[in-house]
């Protein structure tokens, strides 16, 4: 999947990203492991891009993702700060 050099911020960026509330992420984009978590989501990937601007975020690689007692694997995933939504 082609990435718009443009627009890609770094996972570092996720330290001041918000998910629907405060975001404390484990790791940069790039890193194996990347965590990121809210008070309802837990998300784990491989590999992660935020599109902050767009309120995006991108997730490739082994990617789980947790909201309560629904669990969800698969190789790539949206989701959507702004919505609380995502794609997989």
């Amino acid at each position: 999947m082609p990435v718009d050099n443009d627009s890609l911020i770094n996972a570092v960026a996720l330290a001041t990203t918000k998910l629907s509330s405060s975001i404390q992420p484990a790791a940069e984009t790039g890193s194996e492991n990347v965590q990121v978590s809210n008070d309802s989501l837990y998300l784990q990937t491989d590999e992660a891009y935020n599109y902050k601007e767009l309120n995006k975020l991108y997730l490739y690689g082994n990617t789980q993702m947790i909201s309560n007692t629904d669990t969800l694997l698969c190789d790539s995933m949206i989701y959507w700060m702004d919505k609380d939504s995502l794609f997989a």
